[in-house]
């Protein structure tokens, strides 16, 4: 409490910090603060942005009582003031950008940084080989086989693009869905809790690489399929996208569930729960059944032509 009035905020958040990090030294956390004067200018309002989150509580002038040094009780309309320190909310107006906040890319570029990288690349890197294998059967090109009925066309090319859309879309979806909508887990949530707002904003930017490489595998998959349109031993029947878009999914995440929850134990799909495993087991299993459900989707021969005569 201080009688005279406040005037600059600057100067009272300084001292609040220095209180901070004392208390932070001493393994303390300052949970709130509250301050009382007998009046704050315009100008104390105006900038108390400045890096301190601090919240109006009352609007009006409330009465509160400081002692003069003259021992006589003096009444002062005061406005009061709580600035809420807690490492789970950030500062108020303060940006949460990583180039604009330093707490976060202290956060992101420690000593751990490059460990997760190389940690979370494991499991992109089986990915990409799978990716690069059924590149090279979608852009080889293949004879039409010749029967007494007439030429037969191939299924390959459309059915191993469809693969590739389904591993990047299949991605997306899991990125989306649990990631962003229900964020149930992050990328690097069982490693980095996302319990605060530097937590959150840390596994953001992993999730952000997670999505880079979803979306490069989808593009992959719109050049096979732009290169296909033109080939005319092609099998272009929809069913064997859709099945292998399908098959991709489920692909995904055998591989996501595999490595990146079992082995590497980055996240799991549900973080929030004091069984994990049953969540993560249900990942795997729907990556079974998306792929076991395309895989029939595909080799249905009575749904999609195989004969040049019959296009």
């Amino acid at each position: 409490m201080k009688k005279s009035g406040y005037n600059k905020f600057s100067s009272v958040s300084r001292q609040l910090k220095a209180y901070v990090d004392l208390t932070k030294r001493n393994e303390f956390r300052v949970v709130k603060f509250r301050v009382v004067a007998s009046e704050f200018l315009d100008e104390f309002l105006k900038d108390r942005e400045l890096g301190v989150w601090v919240k109006l509580v009352a609007a009006q002038p409330v009465a509160a009582r400081c002692d003069d040094p003259g021992g006589s009780g003096v009444h002062h309309r005061s406005f009061m003031l709580l600035i809420h320190f807690n490492s789970s909310v950030m500062p108020y107006h303060l940006p949460l950008c990583i180039s604009c906040n330093k707490e976060i890319q202290e956060a992101l570029y420690d000593d751990r940084f490059l460990p997760n990288l190389g940690t979370m690349l494991i499991g992109f890197m089986v990915i990409a080989a799978v990716i690069i294998v059924l590149s090279v059967l979608a852009f080889r090109r293949y004879e039409r086989s010749r029967t007494g009925d007439g030429a037969l066309l191939t299924p390959v090319p459309l059915t191993t693009t469809g693969l590739i859309l389904g591993i990047g879309v299949g991605g997306f979806i899991d990125g989306i869905l649990l990631h962003q909508i229900l964020q149930w887990h992050n990328m690097l949530s069982n490693r980095i809790a996302p319990d605060t707002v530097v937590g959150k904003a840390v596994n953001m930017f992993w999730d952000g690489i997670f999505h880079a490489f979803t979306l490069i595998a989808v593009i992959i998959g719109i050049v096979s399929l732009a290169r296909l349109l033109r080939r005319p031993e092609i099998n272009p029947a929809p069913q064997l996208l859709y099945g292998g878009m399908l098959a991709g999914w489920g692909l995904f995440n055998l591989v996501e569930g595999l490595i990146h929850h079992q082995i590497l134990k980055l996240h799991n799909v549900m973080e929030f729960t004091p069984d994990p495993d049953p969540w993560n087991y249900g990942f795997l299993a729907s990556g079974v059944i998306f792929l076991l459900i395309g895989t029939r989707i595909v080799y249905g021969k009575r749904f999609y032509p195989v004969r040049l005569e019959d296009r």
